[in-house]
């Protein structure tokens, strides 16, 4: 793993087998959602190093707490204090290796494992790896290791360093250029070229995004993170079967993967033309086009998601509706005075909620101290009708706000609310598909059934979250919205 562009296999020596008692044992990396990438990195190098590893966010089916004689690499990271998913995984038996994000202290003991520092970005350091796979292995690393670990960081630093500045530059041509090169720095890891071809892929460069990540699989075929960045690429070329197929064969979900399913939610070309047709239908409903997003993340609540979500409905209006057509207002940490005063403002035809809900159906804002504030849909009804009066759909992408959107429904045309918990991934699949189709001029009930078949797609048992309530005066079937109208999708 040095400068002569070794790769992993030079750390075999701490894999598992015959002797060290943990021949069939199985790494899971168990990780928080918002550590998804730098989780997938660290389980593509422990396979490379020869271990038999997979990220599990603690939530998936079937794969939570399973087998007493697992390893488990937890990682750690500020977001994850009070998260019960850690507590699960270091109780549930098995050597318990901590792998701390950014120098976080850990509360409490490790169960008795080790804890080591894995750096602070979308994939551990080489040696934090090495830490990582000293511990499992209880076997100290040597000098040389440790000297070998560290050139690696040096050597990747300064490359991603200068491939990272041409990404943020927008010059995608260097970014495949120098991924297309070789070197310890693209040789060494998986996910150098993964993050390489996420960078592309996000600069529009689909092709480009695929080529990078299949020169990475060729030398490290069993990467979850380069099949996700080859995904990646996929979708951003148009081609979201394929890329679904690409996911499905590495045993990767894009359901808890919101930047994923974002970008598979909006790569179906032409999925949005209404009745048949392709031809957008005139509006009944004139209301002005301007979309208002709100996001709200009180204390102790998960993160939303809100800014993929945002983005998400933003290139969704632009499929839908051409590129400026429809502007996309948003508004952060909101309060009640917020909403009033925004709905006001901008007058908006669709407003958008990401955030959360509880199960009396209150939506919760933000107060000016930054506390919650749960808000009943008797007031939030009120608050429409007195400042709402441009707002003819209100979406409730949030859980458990089914009995707001009710209430909405007597003030406003239409309400879409979520009848119980959504994944965040699922509620963005969902909204980016609705929005899309408004944009294209799809009827409010065309636009609502083509979003929960978006949904179905990706959680087939969660297809009837979503509820549409409209007000007894308008008919969802026939009202389309002045979204865009005369574009193609």
């Amino acid at each position: 793993m040095g400068a002569g562009g070794d790769r992993l296999d030079q750390w075999t020596r701490f894999a598992p087998g015959p002797g060290t008692g943990q021949a069939r044992c199985r790494v899971r990396v168990v990780h928080r959602a918002v550590d998804l990438l730098p989780a997938l990195a660290m389980a593509d190098a422990l396979r490379a190093a020869g271990w038999d590893a997979l990220a599990d966010d603690g939530g998936a089916p079937g794969t939570s707490g399973a087998g007493g004689g697992d390893a488990r690499v937890v990682f750690w990271s500020a977001a994850a204090e009070d998260a019960p998913w850690r507590r699960r995984a270091l109780l549930a038996g098995g050597r318990a290796v901590v792998a701390r994000r950014g120098g976080d202290p850990l509360p409490g003991a490790a169960c008795g494992g080790a804890e080591v520092d894995v750096g602070d970005g979308d994939a551990p350091t080489a040696t934090g790896l090495l830490a990582t796979l000293a511990a499992l292995a209880g076997s100290p690393a040597t000098e040389e290791e440790t000297g070998l670990a560290r050139r690696a960081d040096s050597l990747r630093t300064a490359t991603l360093a200068a491939f990272r500045s041409a990404a943020a530059a927008g010059e995608g041509e260097e970014v495949r250029r120098m991924a297309r090169g070789s070197g310890p720095a693209w040789d060494s890891f998986p996910h150098s070229r993964a993050e390489a071809a996420e960078a592309l892929a996000a600069l529009g460069r689909g092709a480009d995004a695929v080529e990078v990540a299949t020169l990475g699989l060729s030398t490290f075929p069993a990467s979850l993170r380069l099949a996700r960045a080859r995904a990646m690429g996929l979708a951003a070329s148009g081609r979201a079967g394929e890329a679904r197929r690409t996911l499905a064969r590495a045993g990767l979900s894009p359901l808890r993967d919101p930047r994923l399913l974002a970008a598979l939610g909006g790569s179906d070309r032409g999925r949005d033309r209404c009745g048949g047709s392709g031809e957008p239908a005139r509006s009944t409903l004139p209301l002005a086009p301007r979309v208002l997003m709100l996001s709200a993340h009180p204390p102790r609540k998960a993160p939303p998601f809100a800014d993929v979500e945002a983005r998400a409905i933003g290139e969704a209006l632009e499929r839908g509706a051409g590129p400026g057509a429809i502007p996309l207002f948003t508004a952060w940490a909101a309060t009640l005075p917020d909403l009033r005063r925004d709905l006001s403002r901008h007058a908006p035809g669709v407003v958008h909620f990401a955030g959360h809900g509880d199960t009396d159906g209150r939506l919760h804002l933000v107060r000016e101290d930054g506390g919650a504030h749960p808000v009943p849909p008797p007031v939030l009804a009120s608050l429409f009708a007195e400042a709402g009066r441009s707002v003819g759909l209100v979406v409730l992408s949030a859980c458990y706000l089914e009995v707001a959107a009710r209430a909405l429904s007597d003030v406003v045309p239409f309400a879409i609310g979520m009848a119980a918990w959504t994944p965040a991934a699922a509620g963005i699949a969902f909204s980016a598909a609705l929005h899309r189709a408004l944009a294209a001029g799809c009827s409010v009930r065309d636009a609502f059934d083509h979003a929960r078949g978006e949904l179905a797609a990706v959680l087939p048992e969660r297809a009837d979250l979503p509820r549409l309530y409209h007000r007894g005066d308008v008919d969802p079937a026939s009202a389309r919205l002045s979204l865009g109208v005369g574009a193609s999708p």
